[in-house]
C-alpha cells in the first residue's frame, strides 16, 4: 500500500489512516446483502465492506438532488431509503456492479 503523509491530517483522520496503513485487519469487498453495509469478523481480522451497496446508495441520492434540485436533504435521504427498500436486491447488486465498472474504467484511463 501507497505511503501517506500523514503530519498535516487531523487526529481521528491519522488514526483511521494508520490503522489501514499497519493493515492489522485484512480488508475485503464483496456483496453482503440489500441491508448490510459492512461486517467485521474479529477472530478472523477481517472486514468486509458492501462497496456496491455504498456505491448504489450514494448514487440514487445524488440522483435524487439532480432530479430535485430544490429539495432539502432530509427529504432526499428519506426518499434515497425508499427507493432502495422498493429495489430488488438483484437490481442492487447489478447496478453496484455497473458503479464500480465504471470506476475501474476511469481508473484505467487516468493512467
Amino acid at each position: 500500500m501507497k505511503e501517506v503523509d500523514m503530519k498535516n491530517s487531523a487526529p481521528h483522520s491519522r488514526k483511521l489512516l494508520e490503522y489501514l496503513q499497519n493493515g492489522d485487519f485484512q480488508i475485503e469487498f464483496s456483496w453482503i446483502n440489500k441491508s448490510t453495509l459492512a461486517v467485521i469478523d474479529p477472530l478472523r481480522e477481517k472486514i468486509l465492506i458492501n462497496l456496491a451497496l455504498h456505491l448504489v446508495e450514494t448514487d440514487v441520492h445524488e440522483y435524487l438532488h439532480l432530479q430535485y434540485p430544490k429539495m432539502d436533504e432530509k427529504t432526499i435521504c428519506q426518499r434515497t431509503e425508499k427507493m432502495l427498500a422498493r429495489t430488488s436486491r438483484k437490481d442492487i447488486q447489478l447496478l453496484g456492479e455497473r458503479l464500480i465498472e465504471l470506476i475501474l474504467t476511469q481508473e484505467e484511463n487516468l493512467n
